[in-house]
């Protein structure tokens, strides 16, 4: 199996699958921007919280740690500018658990699944006998009227389907419901969700079509000159945030001397 991160860049664009999780290329530092680091601390607590009986003190704690441990000093951006505004997002966060997650029974915290340990559901439960996977998606800027393009699609995630396989097959028992939870920073925090029904025909027609992803994958890897770039893929989400291989493709041409100029490259495992 191939983790789901690099299948989700492979659909949207081989060229950028291949340049950053084959070559190994990726932005330099200087590129970096907070709003990845953010979500990852968010996560952090979140977990903390559903593994120390509802901690919320020191979930909060563990989300300042994470934060600062990834932020990039002398950047333009600033640390003490942004923790309070995660805080209070936190707070938001626990308000919709409360509401919403009072019932549930944990059974798994961002436990690795897989024999390659790169599947990493958020949060598995037991909510009235169903087994269900849910997933913490987070935004540092999210105005309320975009939500429903974020909520929308949750049952087309080919991340989501690989996490309800994963779980299934590590319990021996089948996941019933998968669960994401949009959280939003600023302009004010939001939290809300949406939920879908896992259908066996539906896991069926996903897991038919990965297979195939999966075939097509390696042999682009054994076979280079068959990688193409999907410029559909280039800037989906719009012109404030293209593919972070924009640059490499577009002004560099696919030159790697002259990638050596926007990109720094990594040796892969």
């Amino acid at each position: 199996m191939i983790r789901p991160t690099s299948v989700q860049k492979w659909s949207r664009c081989p060229t950028l699958w291949y340049l950053t999780d084959i070559e190994g290329w990726r932005q330099p530092d200087s590129a970096w921007s907070p709003e990845r680091d953010i979500g990852t601390a968010i996560h952090a607590a979140i977990a903390f919280y559903w593994r120390n009986d509802h901690d919320i003190v020191g979930a909060g704690v563990e989300m300042e740690r994470v934060l600062r441990s990834k932020w990039v000093e002398g950047s333009a951006f600033e640390i003490e500018a942004h923790i309070p505004i995660v805080h209070k997002t936190l707070l938001a966060v626990w308000k919709w658990i409360e509401a919403n997650m009072s019932h549930v029974r944990v059974v798994m915290v961002e436990q690795s699944l897989g024999s390659d340990g790169h599947t990493t559901p958020d949060l598995v439960t037991e909510e009235d006998a169903d087994l269900v996977v849910t997933d913490w998606k987070t935004s540092l800027n999210l105005p309320a009227e975009k939500m429903v393009y974020r909520l929308e699609g949750a049952e087309r995630d080919h991340q989501f389907w690989h996490y309800i396989m994963a779980v299934s097959d590590h319990l021996e028992r089948p996941v019933k419901r998968f669960r994401k939870v949009v959280i939003g920073c600023t302009p004010k925090p939001i939290v809300k969700a949406t939920e879908f029904t896992v259908e066996k025909a539906a896991f069926l027609s996903w897991f038919d079509q990965t297979i195939e992803k999966w075939f097509q994958m390696e042999w682009m890897k054994m076979n280079p000159l068959r990688v193409y770039r999907r410029e559909e893929g280039c800037k989906p989400f719009g012109e404030k945030w293209p593919c972070p291989m924009f640059e490499a493709c577009w002004t560099c041409h696919g030159d790697r001397e002259k990638m050596a100029n926007f990109y720094v490259k990594e040796d892969q495992v």
